[in-house]
C-alpha cells in the first residue's frame, strides 16, 4: 500500500493497493479501517489500511462475488454470488447460527489474521437455487439478524438469518436484469428501487408500499443510492443521465447530464455533501449536493475501471478499482 500523488481540484491519491485478482464490490467496514473487496474468483479480501494487510480472502464459494455488506457493528460480512448464494461469515467468537451445516474457515493468527467461520449458507439446499440470477445486490436491515438481497432476476428476499428461511419473497416487473437498482436507507428500515416510470419506497417490516413517485425515465435505470441523511435517492440511467430525488418533496428536483455512456454506480460522502459517479466512458465525476452544479472530474486511471466506487463512513475519502480492479486507489476530496 503505497501513498501518491496530489492532482487539482483538491484532488489527493492517498493510497495505492494492488490485488491479484479482478475485484468487482468495494464497501468499507463500519469504522473505515477495513476494505472488503470481493473479487471474480469468488475472494472476499479485507484489507487493513491501519496495517497495510489483508485478514482474510477465501470464502469457500463456487462463483464469483458480485456484492459484499458489513453489519452495523463490523462482525458479519454478507456476500452475494454469481452463482445466486448467499453466504454470512462471522468475526471473532461468532453467535453460532446453523453451525453443524456450515463450512468453517479459520486463518492462522499466528500471522495476525482474525478468526472468521462461514456459518450460514442461503439461497441453496443440496444443489438446487431457491431464487436464480446472480445476486446483484445485498444489504443488512435495521432488524435483529435480517437481510435484504436483490437478485438479477428480478427477485427481492428479506431472510431470517436465526433459521434461514424467507421472511419475504416478491418479484418485480419492469426492472432491467442486469443492474442493481435497489437501496436499502441508511437507518436500515426502507428500500427503495427504480422501474421504467417510477421510484418505489417499500417499508421493509412490515412489508408495504409507502412512496411512489412517478418519473418517465428516459432510459433503463442503471443504479440507485441513497444519500446518508436519507433525504435524497439518486437515480441513474443507462444513457448517462441522474435524477435526484427528495423524498419529503416526492418529487424529482434535478436532472443532471452526466455522461452520455451508462452509468454504473453512485457514493454519498459520509456528511452528504459530495456524490461521486462512475460510468462505462471510464470517467469518475464528482458533484457537491449543496447546489448539485458544482463537479469535479477525477484523473486519468490506470486502466479500465471496475464498476465499483465506495465513500468512507467518517471521511472525505472514495476507494475505486482500476485496472480491471486489480488495483484499488483511494483517493481524499477536499
Amino acid at each position: 500500500m503505497d501513498n501518491q500523488e496530489i492532482f487539482a481540484n483538491g484532488i489527493k491519491q492517498k493510497y495505492s493497493i494492488p490485488t491479484d485478482s479482478k475485484f468487482t464490490q468495494i464497501c468499507w467496514s463500519p469504522d473505515g479501517d477495513c476494505l472488503a473487496l470481493g473479487d471474480d474468483n469468488s475472494n472476499c479480501v479485507l484489507w487493513s489500511l491501519s496495517t497495510g494487510k489483508s485478514e482474510w480472502s477465501d470464502t469457500g464459494a463456487s462463483a464469483g462475488v458480485k456484492s459484499v455488506a458489513w453489519d452495523a457493528k463490523g462482525q458479519r460480512i454478507a456476500i452475494g454470488c454469481v452463482d445466486g448464494s448467499i453466504q454470512i461469515h462471522y468475526r471473532d467468537n461468532p453467535i453460532h447460527y446453523w453451525k453443524d451445516q456450515g463450512i468453517i474457515i479459520r486463518q492462522d493468527e499466528a500471522n495476525g489474521n482474525c478468526e472468521w467461520e462461514h456459518l450460514i449458507q442461503l439461497n441453496r439446499w443440496g444443489d438446487n437455487q431457491v431464487i436464480p440470477g446472480t445476486v446483484a445486490y445485498i444489504q443488512w436491515t435495521n432488524f435483529p439478524d435480517t437481510l435484504l438481497s436483490s437478485h438479477q432476476s428480478g427477485e427481492t428476499v428479506l431472510w431470517d438469518l436465526r433459521n434461514g428461511e424467507m421472511i419475504f419473497r416478491q418479484s418485480y416487473t419492469g426492472i432491467d436484469d442486469t443492474d442493481n437498482t435497489n437501496s436499502v436507507d441508511p437507518r436500515g428500515n426502507l428500500l427503495a428501487f427504480a422501474i421504467s416510470r417510477s421510484l418505489q419506497i417499500w417499508n421493509i417490516q412490515p412489508w408495504r408500499k409507502e412512496v411512489e413517485i412517478m418519473q418517465d425515465f428516459p432510459h433503463w435505470p442503471s443504479c440507485l443510492e441513497w444519500s446518508k441523511d436519507g433525504k435524497f435517492i439518486a437515480v441513474a440511467t443507462w444513457n448517462g443521465k441522474i435524477f435526484i430525488f427528495d423524498i419529503e418533496r416526492r418529487s424529482c428536483i434535478k436532472t443532471i447530464n452526466a455522461s452520455r455512456d451508462r452509468l454504473r454506480a453512485i457514493s454519498f460522502s459520509h456528511d452528504g455533501s459530495l456524490m461521486a459517479v462512475i460510468g462505462a466512458d471510464q470517467i469518475i465525476r464528482v458533484w457537491r449536493t449543496e447546489d448539485w452544479s458544482t463537479r469535479i472530474q477525477l484523473p486519468d486511471l490506470d486502466g479500465p475501471l471496475s464498476e465499483c466506487l465506495a465513500f468512507h463512513p467518517k471521511y472525505n475519502l472514495l476507494a475505486v478499482g482500476t485496472k480491471n480492479g486489480q488495483l484499488i486507489k483511494i483517493f481524499e476530496l477536499s
